[in-house]
């Protein structure tokens, strides 16, 4: 498994906020111990941390940076598992990481790319964890320049919900500022609204607007699972961190009920999702980072 299965799989191993029960009439398996999920969550996490044990190498191919969202949702699940289990290795890998490119993005605090800022949600923890300024004055400042830009038209792919919306929510809970939230439910909103990659019928997104022309063998809308994942992470992470009188959270608690009754329609007997998830026909079989 590479670098990026091994990311996904540590954050599916950790993030899942509702644990979906298969569909059908067949009982509902034992959900695992607190200690034995800790434990799987330990052996994805030692295998990553023996294979890449320097986190400043670039990932992937392309020379890539690894301060970006390939490394990021790595960290993700990585210091969730830390908080649980309280391994220290975790955090001296993560601080090393984010020392090392100067708690900075690829494309440094001008960016408005949802791949590069989803480390901020990574330098924004390790700053709850040891709060010393320097790791999230970037994130501040690149976070700072999107609420000064007019423009909300950033998010034209589902998968920047999940990279970016954290950042905003973790910062404005931080900072006590509604301006974040206020920016972030903009972004949303064009996403889901404006450019309509939400299908209110089905309750499931489209990647982008190209798939919203496409269509399956079948003539089945495409929805990929994987960014339909992501999307319900997104919603988990903030509703974990933003207050709960904050007007937004009822509307992002409707969305995320709303995906649930929806995931749940069209997952797989096994428990898992197949990769387009209104045709099981459609690249069939069990897709594992969608699930």
């Amino acid at each position: 498994m590479n670098n990026r299965g091994l990311s996904r799989l540590l954050v599916l191993s950790i993030a899942t906020a509702v644990v979906l029960p298969p569909s059908g009439n067949e009982a509902s398996p034992p959900l695992p111990s607190k200690a034995q999920i800790i434990a799987k969550m330990k052996l994805a996490n030692d295998r990553f941390m023996a294979k890449w044990p320097d986190p400043c190498s670039n990932c992937l191919t392309g020379n890539r940076p690894s301060n970006i969202w390939t490394r990021a949702v790595y960290y993700e699940g990585a210091l969730a598992y830390a908080r649980l289990a309280g391994d220290s290795a975790v955090w001296n890998h993560a601080v090393k990481w984010g020392t090392f490119h100067k708690w900075n993005f690829r494309n440094g605090t001008t960016t408005t790319n949802a791949d590069d800022q989803c480390a901020g949600q990574c330098y924004i923890e390790l700053y709850q964890f040891d709060r010393k300024p320097e790791r999230i004055t970037n994130t501040r400042s690149c976070m700072d320049n999107m609420v000064k830009n007019k423009s909300n038209t950033f998010w034209t792919w589902i998968d920047a919900i999940q990279m970016a919306m954290p950042v905003f929510a973790k910062l404005g809970v931080i900072d006590e500022s509604a301006a974040y939230f206020d920016k972030m439910d903009a972004l949303f909103d064009f996403t889901a609204s404006t450019l309509g990659l939400y299908n209110t019928n089905d309750r499931l997104w489209w990647r982008d607007t190209t798939f919203k022309k496409a269509k399956t063998p079948a003539g089945k809308n495409i929805y990929w699972s994987r960014g339909n994942g992501w999307v319900f992470a997104a919603l988990a992470r903030v509703l974990d961190v933003i207050p709960a009188t904050d007007p937004r959270c009822e509307k992002y608690t409707a969305f995320f009920i709303d995906m649930a009754a929806a995931l749940k329609a069209v997952q797989r007997s096994d428990g898992f999702w197949n990769e387009s998830l209104a045709d099981p026909a459609h690249f069939g079989g069990p897709e594992v980072t969608g699930t």
